[in-house]
């Protein structure tokens, strides 16, 4: 995360879990394998205190991009952390949006909510100059 530029760009690590033969079937259905990556970007703002207290970025999912604001609920810098020796900083983001907007709607016809809240937790440690 870069304080000076206010622009967190966060592409989630894809982890290869051993999820079972129903599962990697679900991920076999249409459009999982054409769109494996989930990114979301933004700009930090409301700053109090030196901290950023939100995010204003856009999410992108299935290759459909929209708006989304996340709050950033914690956000802790320490400046000479005692094992790496540098900055790190850490920060808790929420913010919620409905699938159906990114062209997900499975379960919708049997009722369940669309609504899915997104909780970021991130860690980053400054690069040395």
């Amino acid at each position: 995360m870069d304080l000076r530029n206010r622009q967190p760009r966060l592409r989630p690590r894809q982890a290869q879990p051993d999820r079972g033969a129903y599962e990697d079937r679900r991920l076999e259905r249409p459009g999982c394998p054409e769109f494996p990556h989930r990114l979301f970007h933004g700009t930090l703002g409301g700053f109090r205190d030196g901290a950023p207290t939100r995010v204003e970025g856009e999410l992108t999912l299935r290759g459909v991009t929209r708006p989304l604001s996340l709050r950033i609920e914690s956000f802790k810098c320490i400046p000479d952390h005692p094992i790496v020796k540098r900055e790190v900083c850490g920060a808790d983001a929420l913010g919620a949006f409905n699938r159906a907007d990114f062209g997900i709607n499975t379960g919708a016809q049997y009722g369940f909510r669309q609504e899915v809240t997104l909780r970021i937790q991130v860690e980053a440690i400054r690069q040395e100059p």
